[in-house]
């Protein structure tokens, strides 16, 4: 009786470990950052004004991508782009835009601080 037990649980149990969960992790949209400052800047994501998810650094006059998830970029949620210099502590907000699964965001970081554009498309299929 134990044996048919154990070998019913083992079934279930391997049967389980098979379905087909979505992939939290997956991207759901991009994030590149271009960076015309010659101070290096770390990137966070913000949900309604709060800073959540560090996405990454940047360096100074250079660009880098980022990815975020779907739990860094809900569809149909507000969202904004904090970047932190890392020598002055200076900060920069992005403007807010709504999240589309599949968008790509290009973040501007223009020599001069309140200088900066975020702007939003589509990624190809």
């Amino acid at each position: 009786m134990k044996t048919l037990i154990l070998s019913c649980l083992f079934v279930v149990g391997c049967a389980s470990a098979g379905v087909n969960r979505p992939d939290e992790s997956a991207v759901a949209s991009v994030l590149t950052v271009t960076n015309q400052r010659t101070e290096d800047e770390t990137i966070y994501v913000m949900h309604a004004g709060y800073k959540g998810r560090r996405l990454g650094q940047v360096n100074g006059l250079a660009s880098a991508t980022f990815e975020l998830t779907p739990a860094d970029a809900a569809n149909a949620s507000d969202v904004q782009f904090l970047a932190t210099a890392s020598l002055s502590g200076a900060t920069e907000v992005s403007q807010s835009v709504t999240a589309e699964r599949g968008a790509r965001y290009e973040w501007e970081l223009a020599p001069g601080r309140g200088h900066q554009f975020l702007s939003f498309r589509f990624m190809p299929k």
